[in-house]
């Protein structure tokens, strides 16, 4: 396909590969733990098993986010979607957790590399469009996927456990179909030109890299709240307060709906770059939404508390997205940063909540671990903000 001869298609239609990715990818991650019991694990398992393949997802964000650079996220998508595919139309016909283990590891170290692609491509699909602007599009189109994909889990479980992965291996074909129809081989290189790269200053570079380190260490604390949610929350209303799965499900949707209204807010409010005091804030604020979580018993509370870690996690995420994608040159590079942390952020607090099940005996020592990892990431960005003296002209 001649790249100068490439359509720009509108936002609602290039971004759809987003939301449909993320209903693929949430409708296979929410029906794992669902998978884990059939296999005979409990809780604990499921904390492991997301521990395992998140460490290689961070691996494959250190290691191999160059790829996009060099390949072009159009081919790198494309690729890894259908490796995408294969991975989740196999985990129907697992026998056991190492079956299952294996399978996801696959699937997590591809789907990677994939987002890294994808968020690197996002900041070319729309020439008229700003970094900020396509950051809250991208942010928009997958948290409402994420939703979605969390709903369809719970009611197509109710057929079949099976269903819900060909379902999610079903999508992933049509996004594939979509990535080759709309994605520009061009895509993600626009905007990088050497003007654009001479026209990043010194002090810019010097106000994003403070920016960066506050908001890659509040990932940790604040998306890893929002991972133990969606991983453990359907599952323990289910299990342990007699929620139906639908029910669970749905109370568990609406931490995608603070998460779609932050970043809708985001894209709104243009001004919120580098104004620091939102990420600072965020890992307290989750530490106290969760342990809310573990001390509700009303569905009130949990569609509060829920939301709240939807929203926290959102402003996160924008900020650590926005300021991997800010300086021209560095784009794919940062983009599989940003990945990896996402990864961490599902590695460390599972592992933690999985932990805190067998030490403590009670299913709300999933909330309770990841509330005082929470409280400790917050101290130590205070610390690493107040170790490394802000630009005079950088808002705190």
């Amino acid at each position: 396909m001649n790249p100068a001869r490439h359509r720009e298609f509108p936002p609602y239609v290039s971004y759809l590969i987003v939301v449909l990715m993320s209903v693929a990818l949430l409708t296979l991650q929410t029906t794992v733990p669902f998978q884990v019991k059939e296999l005979g694990g409990g809780l604990d398992i499921v904390g492991f098993l997301f521990t395992w393949t998140s460490l290689w997802y961070v691996v494959a964000g250190l290691s191999l986010g160059w790829i996009s650079q060099r390949y072009g996220p159009r081919r790198t998508m494309l690729v890894t979607l259908m490796i995408c595919v294969l991975s989740t139309l196999g985990i129907p016909w697992t026998r056991t957790v190492w079956q299952l283990g294996g399978l996801m590891t696959v699937y997590f170290v591809t789907i990677c590399v994939f987002w890294a692609a994808a968020e690197h491509a996002s900041t070319g699909l729309h020439r008229r469009l700003t970094v900020v602007q396509s950051t809250a599009i991208f942010c928009v189109s997958f948290s409402t996927g994420n939703g979605i994909g969390m709903l369809a889990s719970a009611v197509l479980q109710q057929a079949s456990l099976s269903i819900p992965f060909f379902v999610s291996g079903g999508l992933t074909l049509v996004v594939a179909g979509l990535t080759w129809l709309t994605v520009s081989p061009q895509a993600g290189f626009h905007h990088s030109t050497a003007a654009d790269v001479a026209a990043f200053t010194e002090s810019d570079r010097q106000r994003l890299r403070r920016s960066l380190l506050a908001a890659r260490i509040g990932m940790v604390g604040t998306y890893g709240a929002y991972a133990v949610v969606t991983l453990f929350l359907p599952r323990y209303l289910w299990e342990f307060r007699a929620y139906s799965k639908p029910v669970a499900g749905g109370l568990t949707a609406l931490v995608l709906a603070g998460m779609a209204t932050s970043f809708a807010w985001h894209g709104w409010y243009r001004h919120w770059p580098h104004k620091l005091w939102p990420v600072r804030t965020a890992p307290f604020a989750a530490a106290g939404a969760l342990v809310l979580l573990g001390m509700s018993a009303h569905p009130l509370l949990f569609a509060l508390a829920g939301m709240a870690i939807g929203a926290l996690a959102a402003t996160a995420y924008m900020h650590n997205l926005y300021y991997a994608l800010e300086e021209p040159g560095l784009r794919a590079k940062r983009a599989g940063v940003h990945e990896a942390l996402v990864g961490l952020a599902f590695l460390v607090p599972p592992a933690l909540s999985g932990l805190a099940t067998r030490w403590v005996r009670d299913p709300r020592g999933v909330f309770w671990a990841a509330a005082g990892l929470a409280l400790l990431v917050g101290v130590t960005e205070h610390v690493a903000l107040a170790r490394r003296a802000a630009p005079q002209s950088a808002p705190r």
